[in-house]
C-alpha cells in the first residue's frame, strides 16, 4: 500500500543516470527516414548483418548454423521473443516487413538465404541445419514473409520443410488465424504455458483490472496477514469482519492510466510531457481520495504545489505501473514510459528497478510471452528469484521496499496455474498483501486475463469515476 516511502532527498533526472540515456532517444525503428527512402527501423537490419553475412551463407550453404545470427537475419513479427536481441530485430507490423522485403539488400539477402537454406530440402531437416528452436524461427520468418509476398521463396521453405504448415502464432498475432493453440508446437516441446487461448485483444484481456483486482483482495490481509492460500476471495463490508476495499493501489494505478490516456491525446510528445501528466493526474486523483492508504512522504508529495522526487525505493513505484506495459507498443517503448511515471516520485534506483520490472512483465504477459521467457527476462535483467514461496512463506515479513516485495509479487505469479491462483499465492505470503497482489494481479491479468465473475464482483468495489477511467 505504501506509496510513501522511503526517503525525501535529492532526486535524480533522466541525465543523472547515464545507463537510461538511451532509452530518451526515438527508438531506431521510428519514423525517421534515410536518404533512400527506407526507415532506420529497417536499416538496423543492415547494421547488424555487415559483419555477419558471408559466414551466414558459409554456414547456410554448409548445412550447419553456428553463429548466432537468427534474429537479424529470418526476423520474426513481434511478441514471438522476449529477450533483447528477439525484441530489437523483431518485425513490429505487416508494413515493416514489406519495407523490410522491398529493401534493395534485406530483400535480396533474405531470399537468397531462404533458397540457400532449400539446396538442402529432402536431404536435411530445418531441424538438422537449425538445431531446437531455430528451425522453428525460420518457419516463424518464412511464414511472416509468405503472408508479405505470396508464392515466393518463403512458401516454398513451408513447403519443403513443415510440410506447409505455417507458424500458428506469427498467423495469428497478424489477426490471420482463429486458433493459437499451436504455441505448444512453437515452442518445440519445451515450457508451454497450457493457456488454450493467447488472444491478443487488450480488451478481452481485461486491461489494468488484474492489478486492481490484487489491490482489493489483498487490501482485507494487509495488517491481518493470512499464511496460506486458503480465504474467501471477494468480501464486502457486510460479508466480512475484515472487508476489502480499494486503496491507494488502485487510486494511482488509475491515475497513471489518466495520465498516459491524456499523454496520448496530445499525440505523445516528449517523455517530459508524460512525467508531466503523471504529476498532475497523480495529484488530482489523490486529493480526490484523500483515505486512500498513503505514506507519509507521497502524501506530502501530493499537497506539494512544486512536487519534486523524493529519492524512494518503496512498492508504490511497481503497484502503480501497470498501464505502462498495457499502452507500451515496443519494449523500449514501455521502459521509458515507466520511468516517465515512476522518476517523479520514486528516482531511487531501486524504485525504478521495480517499476520497470512489473511494466516489463506486464507487457510481454499481454502480447503473448511464454510464463517462462518472462522469468528468464526478470532473472537476467532485474532479480535473481532463488526462492520459492514454499521456502520464504513462514518467514516473510512486511517489507515496503521494491527489492523487498517486487521479486515475491512476480513470483507468485510464477509459481501460479491461474489468475486467481496467482493473487491467493501472493496473498499467502504476508507481509504488504494488497501491494503485492496489485504487482502479482498486473502480470497474471495480462497472462491469463481476468475471470468475468471476478471483474465483475472487484468493479462493485470502485467508484463511479474510478470505473469510468477503467
Amino acid at each position: 500500500m505504501k506509496s510513501n516511502e522511503i526517503g525525501r532527498g535529492k532526486g535524480m533526472t533522466r541525465n543523472d543516470n547515464p545507463e537510461r540515456t538511451a532509452e530518451w532517444k526515438p527508438a531506431p525503428w521510428s519514423v525517421q527516414s534515410n536518404a533512400a527512402g527506407h526507415s532506420e527501423c529497417v536499416e538496423r537490419f543492415v547494421s547488424a548483418q555487415e559483419d555477419v553475412w558471408d559466414v551466414v551463407l558459409s554456414e547456410l550453404r554448409a548445412g550447419e548454423k553456428r553463429g548466432h545470427w537468427m534474429w537479424y537475419i529470418f526476423p520474426q513479427i513481434i511478441g514471438l521473443g522476449c529477450s533483447y536481441m528477439a525484441t530489437r530485430y523483431a518485425i513490429q507490423d505487416i508494413a515493416e516487413a514489406r519495407e523490410y522485403l522491398s529493401h534493395p539488400v534485406l530483400g535480396m539477402r533474405l531470399r537468397e538465404a531462404m533458397s540457400t537454406v532449400l539446396t538442402h530440402r529432402g536431404r536435411k531437416t530445418a531441424r538438422d541445419i537449425f538445431y531446437g528452436i531455430d528451425a522453428l524461427k525460420l518457419r516463424s520468418s518464412a511464414t511472416l514473409f509468405n503472408v508479405v509476398s505470396p508464392d515466393d521463396v518463403f512458401k516454398e521453405v513451408l513447403d519443403g520443410f513443415y510440410s506447409g504448415k505455417p507458424c500458428e502464432k506469427t498467423l495469428a498475432i497478424l489477426g490471420l488465424s482463429k486458433s493459437v493453440d499451436a504455441v505448444q508446437d512453437f515452442v518445440g516441446g519445451g515450457e508451454y504455458n497450457k493457456r488454450k487461448d493467447l488472444k491478443m485483444n487488450n480488451e478481452k484481456r481485461n486491461g489494468m483490472i488484474g492489478a486492481i483486482v490484487g489491490d482489493i483482495v489483498g487490501s482485507r490481509f494487509e495488517w491481518h496477514n493470512r499464511k496460506s492460500k486458503r480465504f474467501a476471495f471477494l468480501k464486502g463490508r457486510n460479508e466480512s469482519r475484515y472487508p476489502c476495499c480499494f486503496t491507494d493501489d488502485s487510486v494511482m494505478t488509475l491515475a497513471v492510466a489518466d495520465a498516459i490516456m491524456k499523454w496520448r491525446e496530445k499525440d505523445g510528445g516528449s517523455y517530459d510531457a508524460l512525467s508531466a501528466e503523471a504529476v498532475m493526474s497523480m495529484q488530482e486523483f489523490g486529493r480526490r481520495y484523500p483515505g486512500a492508504g498513503y505514506g507519509g512522504a507521497f502524501r506530502l508529495w501530493l499537497n506539494d504545489e512544486s512536487p519534486q522526487p523524493y529519492n524512494s525505493w518503496g512498492n508504490g513505484a511497481a503497484m502503480r505501473v501497470s498501464a505502462c506495459g498495457w499502452a507500451g507498443r515496443t519494449l523500449e517503448e514501455v521502459k521509458a514510459m515507466s520511468l516517465a511515471v515512476t522518476e517523479v516520485t520514486h528516482s531511487h534506483p531501486e524504485g525504478i528497478r521495480g517499476a520497470e520490472a512489473t511494466a516489463v512483465a506486464t507487457f510481454l504477459a499481454r502480447i503473448g510471452a511464454l510464463m517462462g521467457e518472462i522469468r528468464e527476462v526478470v532473472i537476467k535483467d532485474y532479480y535473481p528469484l532463488d526462492f520459492t514461496f514454499d521456502e520464504i512463506r513462514p518467514h516473510y515479513k512486511f517489507d515496503v521496499s521494491c527489492q523487498g516485495s517486487v521479486p515475491q509479487a512476480l513470483q507468485a505469479f510464477f509459481e501460479s496455474t491461474s489468475f486467481e491462483d496467482a493473487i491467493r499465492n501472493a496473498v499467502s505470503i504476508g507481509g504488504d498483501s494488497d501491494t503485492i497482489a496489485a504487482i502479482t494481479g498486473a502480470v497474471a491479468g495480462a497472462y491469463y486475463g481476468v475471470p468475468d465473475d471476478i471483474r465483475a464482483k472487484a468493479e462493485t468495489f470502485l467508484t463511479p469515476d474510478l470505473l469510468d477511467t477503467l
